[in-house]
């Protein structure tokens, strides 16, 4: 029986730019998609963000509020994504890392139209351009820590 996968995503957003890695694996391999990935067990969705973005961009974030929930089903897999917005402390040691072959920033209009970003990354961009402002679902990280 197939399991679902839970996965998470940074958005950064810099000057109605958004920070997009082309990914080298499967799924997505050679799609521009938010950075990301798999939450490792035990794992807290804040550490995987932050492990996966340093991971895939070699920069350290600071971890904000859900963003975006999305599903992807295919390929036989079901990933449920939890994407989180994240500010970079340090852009200058932008680059490609893990599982990722090319980082860069994209336009979000650009982002929205473009056939070779994923549909999840895709739709966000067009929800972002459309609002002209940044969605948020507060993380309650209460429910993930031990007191």
């Amino acid at each position: 029986m197939a399991v679902s996968e839970l996965c998470i995503g940074g958005v950064v957003l810099k000057d109605n730019k958004i920070l997009l890695v082309r990914r080298g694996h499967k799924p997505a391999r050679g799609f521009w998609s938010i950075p990301g990935g798999r939450v490792e067990h035990g794992e807290t969705l804040e550490k995987a963000v932050k492990r996966e973005m340093l991971e895939e961009c070699c920069v350290d974030v600071e971890v904000g509020d859900v963003v975006c929930v999305a599903e992807v089903i295919r390929e036989g897999k079901h990933y449920v994504i939890v994407d989180f917005m994240a500010e970079v402390k340090n852009s200058r040691n932008l680059s490609a890392g893990g599982d990722a072959v090319d980082v860069r920033w994209f336009e979000l209009e650009d982002a929205a139209s473009r056939s070779d970003v994923v549909d999840s990354a895709r739709e966000l961009c067009k929800i972002l351009l459309e609002k002209r402002k940044r969605l948020r679902c507060p993380y309650i990280k209460e429910m993930f820590e031990k007191p």
